[in-house]
This record gives C-alpha cells, sequence and structure tokens, in this order.
C-alpha cells in the first residue's frame, strides 16, 4: 500500500520549481521588451516631433530673413532717393539764387533784366517797366545783361548801354569811362513818390570826363529824357538847347538843367574822380553820394 505521507521526489519538486521561474522569467522579459519597445517608439516620436519643430523654425526663421531683408533694401532705396532729391532741391536753390554784384553803392535790392532780345530805347524802357514789381524801398540795382554765344548771361557794359539809347555823347567823353557803369531806380519814401531812374559811371581820366561832359550838356536831355520817364511837351522844346547851371549838393560841384517853371529836370556830378552819377531828382542825387561816400569815403 502506498504511503500516502510519502514526498515528491526531489527531482519532481525541482522540476516544478525550475518550470515556475523559468515562466516568470519569460513573462519578466516579455514584459521587459514590451516596455522597451513602448519606450523607443516614445523617444522616435519626440525626435520625430522635433526634427519637424526644428524644420518649421528653420522655414520661419528664414521667411523672417527675407522678410527683414526686402524692408531693408527698400529703406535703402527711400534714403538714397530722398537725400537724392533733397541734394537736387538744395542745387536748385542754389542756382535760382543770383550771386550780390559788387558795384558802387550798397544797394537794398537787386533786379536782373535780360536785355538779349532788346533792341532801341524803347523797348529797353519797357522792359525796365516789367521789372518795377521787383523794386524794394531803397536803392534798387537794374542789373542789365546779355546772353553770350555759349547761353551764358554777361553782364552788359557802358558801351553797349550807349548804343541802345543811340547816345550822343562825345567819343572823349566815352573814352574817358571804363565799361563799369550802373543803372539803379530809388524808390523813395512818402517824400519822394514814386522810384527815380539814376545812373553811375566809373571815370578813369576825370579831368577829360570833365571837359567831355560839357561838350554832352547840349544833348545829353534829348539822349536820357525817355529812360528817365521825363514828361515834357511840345512847347517844351526849348528845353534842348537850354544851358545848364551851377549848384552844389552835400558839398559836392554838380550841373543841373531847370525846366521852363524853373523846377530842375536833370543833373549830375562827379561825387569823386573815379564816379560820375546822373539822376532826374535832387534829393536822390544826395542820397546817391552819400551811398557812394559810405561804400568808399575820399
Amino acid at each position: 500500500m502506498e504511503d500516502k505521507n510519502e514526498q515528491p521526489k526531489k527531482e519532481d519538486r525541482l522540476k516544478t520549481i525550475r518550470t515556475f521561474s523559468s515562466d516568470m522569467a519569460e513573462a519578466i522579459r516579455q514584459d521587459e521588451t514590451s516596455i522597451i519597445k513602448i519606450a523607443m517608439a516614445e523617444k522616435e516620436k519626440r525626435e520625430k516631433e522635433s526634427t519637424l519643430a526644428k524644420s518649421g523654425n528653420t522655414k520661419s526663421s528664414k521667411a523672417i530673413f527675407f522678410i527683414g531683408g526686402l524692408i531693408l533694401i527698400g529703406i535703402a532705396i527711400f534714403g538714397v532717393y530722398y537725400f537724392t532729391n533733397k541734394k537736387n532741391q538744395e542745387e536748385n536753390l542754389v542756382v535760382k539764387e543770383k550771386p550780390r554784384v559788387e558795384t558802387f553803392v550798397m544797394y537794398d535790392n537787386a533786379i536782373f533784366l535780360d536785355i538779349s532780345k532788346t533792341i532801341g530805347i524803347m523797348n529797353l524802357v519797357s522792359a525796365i517797366h516789367s521789372k518795377e514789381n521787383e523794386e524794394k524801398s531803397g536803392i534798387n540795382a537794374v542789373f542789365l545783361t546779355k546772353k553770350n554765344t555759349e547761353g551764358v548771361s554777361e553782364t552788359v557794359g557802358k558801351s553797349e548801354f550807349l548804343s541802345i539809347l543811340k547816345s550822343t555823347a562825345p567819343f572823349s567823353l566815352t573814352k574817358s569811362m571804363s565799361e563799369k557803369f550802373l543803372f539803379g531806380k530809388y524808390k523813395g519814401d512818402y517824400t519822394l513818390g514814386n522810384s527815380t531812374a539814376f545812373l553811375i559811371f566809373e571815370i578813369n581820366d576825370y579831368n577829360l570826363a570833365y571837359a567831355s561832359m560839357l561838350d554832352w550838356e547840349k544833348s545829353i536831355f534829348a539822349d536820357l529824357f525817355i529812360l528817365f520817364d521825363i514828361t515834357i511837351s511840345e512847347s517844351d522844346t526849348a528845353l534842348f538847347e537850354k544851358d545848364w547851371k551851377d549848384i552844389i549838393v552835400n558839398n559836392k560841384d554838380a550841373r543841373v538843367l531847370y525846366g521852363i517853371d524853373g523846377e530842375g529836370l536833370l543833373f549830375y556830378s562827379f561825387v569823386n574822380k573815379n564816379t560820375l552819377v546822373v539822376t532826374e531828382n535832387e534829393e536822390i542825387l544826395k542820397r546817391i553820394i552819400n551811398a557812394i561816400l559810405i561804400k568808399n569815403p575820399q
């Protein structure tokens, strides 16, 4: 009879225990494999996401860089255009501004008159009148200019000016003068009325000029009354042959042609040995003499 308390054989026990341990180990290995797979999959997923993110950032950076570059180019183009345009405007302003021309007196205003197409004294007077709106109070220096063959404006000299007037001035007088002269208008205050014309000539030979002016007195009024806007009537024809008189103006010797009613019509004076002034108003003669002496005291 078989003993109920008979213990299992040692080999059977070992076999049972080995089988259980093996199963557990197998299960653990399978679990570890699953965990590793999950971890590896998660790692791959994160790596892909990171790669995509980097790719997206790179594209965004390139787009931002491209747009920024376009903006910088636009700013550069605008800057070049702005400063170029500003420079051109400044150059145009400089071209439009006439340089101050040195002359016998310190003047209050400069008027430039192109007489390139002017023929005769009547055309000259009309051109002068067209500039009346540019006159200002005080001494207005009217610089007569003419374009040369190259189209450059040059100041008209004494000889051409007298030629336009068809002046009868003696040759000895014109010889005693330089080419430098000034035609101007003095716009007066309430005591002087409207603007008054004057002429200033530079003298190289005083003795010759003084003697020659006495000869020009015979026809100077006929030469200049239109230029000076002196109104005469038919009964005033005797003025063309009337004698001139000596007077003193600002302590300077002067000569005057009086009208029929005793008013002074035309005056001239050698302010110094280098300057001759001709005008139609005694008060204007005083002011021009003072202006000459202020600039060139002698």
